[in-house]
């Protein structure tokens, strides 16, 4: 089998969970025995796929040379052999690869990687979803479609820190991880792992709060208010070095507590580390340490959408602290996230993907509405970003 994976990378970090999921699915498919490519396209090659397992071609296109590069691309996808199944992991690329598909007759579908559901989808006879808010809203959408619920995307670490941490902190005291970006709509989660921060100083629970990140802009207002808090607690270090931030999870052996969201939430969880989530309707993070808060979190990609009203708060600080004063505790709620990491490992849904795309075919109808709502609300706004 033959598998092209299509990706944007439409900022210049380009080190999204994306990214991430899209190298790491398309390692499992070619352990699997089939041959993928990768095609980057946009401003700059992810760093994310910088290996040399699976084989990755980047074309630049940006709002400037956008249609040249777009034919260069398009020719690319035509030129794929019939058999190959071309699959896209934004709704830029998608625009591209269905054009080129609607030309070569390959099978061609999307995954949708998250974030809300939007007004707008393009329609897709093949479908791959990464959450159940996802799969259960495409499959209202599109009775036609076939869709698919594969939350597994996270492969297991051969190599960790070896106290890199530990040395940075100076001390013993547990460790508190969050892992993020720290751009404007990851605040919250930021903001509210300070204030458990606070909170565990105020009960004179000693411990480290460390945040592995890096902004879109180091000059922004809102990253230099952030910084000047963190840098105001003394058990506070903010990281946001390359040699930190490109490879964040490397660190997850050294935390006591992870504070995740999406992919680094799913990373801890594999990496059997005690993890914190995010919930809207909670001050502070909230301790996933039982089936329905797990259940619920996944349905929702461990995102910032994740609403766990059904959770008492002071019963949550009770068992955030349980963590750092019984050393059974933690012991059991890692046993019990344990028992879930067969929903997260990518191992798990091999022969389930290969035969999914062994089902795709060719989708001969022909939307033009659609193609133009394509266009306008999702590939040519997005084009011009592209600078």
């Amino acid at each position: 089998m033959k598998l092209l994976f299509v990706i944007t990378s439409s900022d210049k970090s380009a080190k999204g969970g994306h990214f991430r999921s899209c190298l790491t699915i398309a390692k499992a498919m070619r352990r699997g025995g089939a041959k993928v490519k990768i095609l980057n396209i946009g401003l700059v090659s992810s760093p994310v796929f910088s290996q040399d397992f699976v084989e990755v071609e980047f074309i630049n296109i940006n709002v400037f040379n956008g249609t040249i590069k777009f034919f260069n691309i398009l020719r690319e996808i035509i030129l794929t052999k019939k058999e190959t199944r071309v699959l896209a992991f934004d709704f830029f690329a998608f625009f591209i690869v269905r054009i080129g598909c609607l030309l070569s007759k390959n099978p061609f579908g999307y995954f949708r990687c998250g974030g809300p559901n939007l007004d707008y989808f393009p329609v897709s006879k093949w479908i791959f979803c990464f959450s159940k808010e996802s799969y259960t809203f495409f499959t209202n959408r599109f009775s036609k479609s076939v869709v698919y619920l594969y939350p597994n995307r996270i492969e297991k670490r051969c190599t960790f820190s070896n106290g890199e941490l530990r040395a940075i902190v100076k001390n013993d005291f547990p460790i508190v991880l969050r892992i993020g970006r720290l751009v404007s709509n990851y605040y919250p989660i930021n903001l509210a792992s300070l204030k458990l921060s606070r909170l565990l100083n105020e009960m004179r629970i000693l411990h480290n709060m460390v945040f592995i990140g890096y902004p879109d802009d180091f000059d922004s207002i809102e990253f230099a208010r952030f910084k000047e808090e963190c840098d105001s607690m003394p058990n506070v270090w903010l990281l946001t070095e390359i040699q930190h931030t490109e490879n964040a999870a490397y660190f997850l052996n050294e935390a006591s507590l992870v504070i995740g969201t999406g992919r680094g939430a799913m990373e801890a969880i594999v990496e059997n580390r005690v993890v914190a989530v995010f919930s809207d309707s909670h001050e502070l993070p909230v301790l996933v340490e039982s089936s329905e808060v797990f259940e619920h979190s996944l349905n929702f990609n461990f995102s910032l959408r994740n609403r766990i009203a059904f959770v008492n708060e002071d019963t949550n600080l009770k068992n955030i602290v349980e963590l750092f004063n019984n050393r059974i505790y933690p012991v059991k709620v890692g046993d019990f996230l344990q028992s879930r990491r067969k929903q997260l490992d990518i191992d798990e849904v091999i022969d389930d993907y290969l035969r999914a795309f062994e089902d795709m075919s060719y989708d001969s109808e022909f939307n033009f509405y659609d193609l133009y709502k394509h266009f306008s609300k999702m590939f040519f706004p997005k084009l011009l970003l592209l600078r």
